[in-house]
This record gives C-alpha cells, sequence and structure tokens, in this order.
C-alpha cells in the first residue's frame, strides 16, 4: 500500500510541474466525459419520467387503441380508430371491470395572439363514465369548478397552463381561449399531478369535443379495467379475440391494439436504451480523441525524462517502479478530466431540464444524475488515461539506464 501512495505522489508531483500541458490533455477528457455524462443522465431521467406517467395508469389497466403504427400515447394519429361500438364490446368481454372511452387529440390553441399546442382531452357526458375518467386521471381543482354536462364551450385546464407561460403568460380562471378557432371560456384550474399528459392537457365536455375536431364516433383510446390484476394477460386475449370478431379481421392481421401500461412501457424503455447507447456510443469518439492526446502527452514526457528515467534507475529503481509512476500519471490525468466532465455534463444536463420544465412544463424533461453515474464515470475515465498510458509507461520502464543517462 505504502508503495502504491509512493507512487501516487511521484505522478502528482510530475503532472503539477506540467501543469500546461496537463491541463491541455485534461481538456480532451473533459469534453467526452461531458457528453456521455449529460446524455446518459437527460436519457435516464426521461426513463423515470415516462415511467412515472405510465404507473400512474395502473397496473390494472389495458388500453385499447386503432392501428397503423407503434403502441404509442393516446392521440397519435391512427389509420383504423376505435369506436363507440368497440367500447361496447370491450365492456362485454369477461374480466372487464369497467371501461370508458376517451378523445385525447393535440389541438391548436390561440391566446391574446399567441399561438400554441395542447392535449385536447374529452370529459364523457354520463355520470358513472365521468366519475371514472376523473378517479383513472387523479383530476383534482385547484380553482374555480369542474365541468359539467352541460357546459358547451367551456375548459378545465392543466396545471402547467396556470404555472408556465406556455401562450407568453400564465392562464386563469375566466380568461378566453380559442381552441380549434372556436372561443371557449376556463372555468376550473387543476392541481398538479405529476403527469406530463394531464398536466398539459385541457378538458372539454365529449360533445364539444367531437363538433370541433370532427368526429362522430370515434375514440382516440379505451381505458378498460380488470377486476382481478393477475388476470390481465388472459383479458388481454379475449378482448383481442373479442375485437377481432366485431372487426372481422384474422390473427396477425388486426387493425387495433391492445395493451397494459407496463407492455407501453417496456417498449418505450426499449427504444430509449437503444438511442441512448448509440448517441452515447457516438460521443465516445471524443473519448477516443482524448485517450490519443493523453498517450500523445505521455509519450513526449518520456522523451523529455529520459536522462530523469536514467537517474532513478540507477540508484535502484526498478522497471515496474517506473511503469507504475508513468502509469498513475496518466490515470491522475484521466481522472481530474472525468471530474471536471461530470461537473460540466451535469450542468449542462440541468440546465436543459430547467429550460425544458419553462418550455414544456416540469416532469417530462429531468436529469438522473446518480451516485453511480458518478463513481461509474470517474472509474472509466481513469481507465482511459490509464489505457492511453500503458505503451508510454511500458517505453519508459525499458529505458537502458546508461544510455538514458547519456541523453
Amino acid at each position: 500500500m505504502k508503495l502504491i501512495q509512493d507512487y501516487a505522489k511521484s505522478a502528482l508531483r510530475n503532472i503539477r510541474r506540467r501543469s500546461l500541458r496537463s491541463w491541455l490533455t485534461v481538456l480532451g477528457i473533459v469534453i467526452g466525459i461531458s457528453a456521455v455524462v449529460a446524455l446518459i443522465s437527460l436519457a435516464a431521467g426521461l426513463q423515470t419520467a415516462i415511467s412515472d406517467q405510465f404507473l400512474q395508469l395502473g397496473a390494472d389497466r389495458i388500453i385499447v387503441q386503432g392501428g397503423g403504427g407503434a403502441f404509442g400515447p393516446p392521440g397519435a394519429s391512427v389509420v383504423t380508430p376505435i369506436t363507440k361500438d368497440d367500447l361496447e364490446v370491450v365492456r362485454r368481454v369477461q374480466g372487464v371491470e369497467e371501461a370508458l372511452g376517451r378523445i385525447i387529440q393535440n389541438g391548436a390553441v390561440e391566446y391574446r395572439g399567441t399561438t400554441g399546442s395542447a392535449f385536447i382531452a374529452s370529459m364523457p357526458q354520463t355520470t358513472t363514465e365521468r366519475d371514472l375518467t376523473i378517479r383513472y386521471s387523479s383530476y383534482k381543482i385547484e380553482e374555480g369548478r369542474m365541468i359539467q354536462p352541460q357546459d358547451r364551450y367551456q375548459v378545465i385546464i392543466g396545471h402547467t397552463f396556470t404555472d408556465s407561460p406556455v401562450f407568453g403568460e400564465t392562464l386563469k380562471v375566466r380568461d378566453r381561449i380559442i381552441i380549434e378557432g372556436k372561443e371557449f371560456t376556463i372555468i376550473g384550474a387543476l392541481e398538479r399531478t405529476g403527469s406530463f399528459q394531464t398536466d398539459f392537457s385541457m378538458i372539454i365536455n365529449e360533445d364539444t369535443a367531437r363538433e370541433i375536431f370532427d368526429k362522430p364516433t370515434e375514440y382516440s383510446v379505451i381505458q378498460a379495467q380488470v377486476g382481478n390484476v393477475e388476470e390481465i394477460d388472459l383479458v388481454v386475449e379475449r378482448i383481442e379475440h373479442a375485437l377481432r370478431r366485431h372487426r372481422n379481421v384474422e390473427l396477425g392481421r388486426e387493425d387495433f391494439q391492445v395493451g397494459t401500461s407496463q407492455d407501453a412501457l417496456a417498449t418505450i424503455n426499449t427504444v430509449l436504451s437503444v438511442v441512448t447507447i448509440v448517441v452515447v456510443g457516438i460521443a465516445s469518439i471524443s473519448l477516443l480523441v482524448g485517450g490519443v492526446g493523453v498517450m500523445n502527452t505521455m509519450y513526449t514526457s518520456v522523451l523529455e525524462r529520459t536522462r530523469e528515467i536514467g537517474i532513478m534507475k540507477s540508484v535502484g529503481a526498478r522497471n515496474q517502479d517506473v511503469f507504475y509512476i508513468f502509469l498513475f500519471e496518466s490515470g491522475y490525468i484521466g481522472l481530474v478530466g472525468g471530474l471536471f466532465g461530470i461537473i460540466i455534463g451535469g450542468s449542462l444536463a440541468k440546465g436543459v431540464e430547467i429550460i425544458g420544465s419553462i418550455a414544456m412544463g416540469p416532469g417530462l424533461i429531468q436529469a438522473s444524475i446518480t451516485p453511480s453515474l458518478i463513481i461509474g464515470t470517474l472509474l472509466f475515465s481513469f481507465i482511459v488515461g490509464a489505457l492511453a498510458g500503458t505503451l508510454p509507461a511500458l517505453q519508459a520502464s525499458k529505458l537502458n539506464p546508461v544510455e538514458a543517462l547519456r541523453r
């Protein structure tokens, strides 16, 4: 242990003696580590945010959507939509306790000349379905009142719109906004739920939603709740079978999609993991450049310190002593680069999180900087530096002391 401490102290002294060159070398590592840390933390934060959204759906929920694309969020465009008739079919399936349909559409919204968009979600007209919707979506009024069946061009808004200036300024109860060309009055504002889709939604009655989006019979999504969560896979199969018969389609050629929140979450996490690996792999190219810089610096150091190496060997230093001194030196360069890279990369990720919260509301874009990420990055940067310095360290350790002293 004492020998390792001596190697480390000697390496640090040598780095301090050539501080300018060492810092220039560190810069190459910093750039690569910053990119990797920022991307990994943002990707991990995004996965956490999406997981939170789906967990709010509940483990006992089944989601039915129209066909035409990958299983995705309600409101996505589909080739073959689901309808009121499909909802009745789902309700009759054994194991389904409750089911309701909703229109969830991305709509154009205007407020005082500023145009943007929001999720426009329908509120069912019947009391039973309204109560289910409020319970499923965790709607709680923070200001104003809940929308009632008789309300026509009234709307309640998600927390994002009262908390962030999405349309240039925050919205308030009694403000008037234009949705898809129709003027609406805000009669209520929801408490924050933590679900991006809910907090970024505007809720209007189903009849009004059908009118402004011209959807007389369509739904964007059907939500069904099973009585026994342990039988959810069996109920999914029953729903698929019932809808195939109702829509007259063969197995494997379904024009609809049935899945659980866990299915959707697994699909999205798989896609995010692949994208993260590819992007981090591209960012790691800069680490390779940084490693080449470390190697170049260490080769230059060996040439400049040839006589010093000869003196060390002449007074009893072994080849392995010289090797470890140079190896620790390159490793320290990588470690310092990793430390500054974590600080810069973490700051960049947090900056993106803050900007995203302002632009899109809190919760969707997060930067997850965990202790394991920090420790893993520091170890990785040390290893990169050490590997880059291995060949120069070997060259230094094999120098003949007599020849080294003559140079």
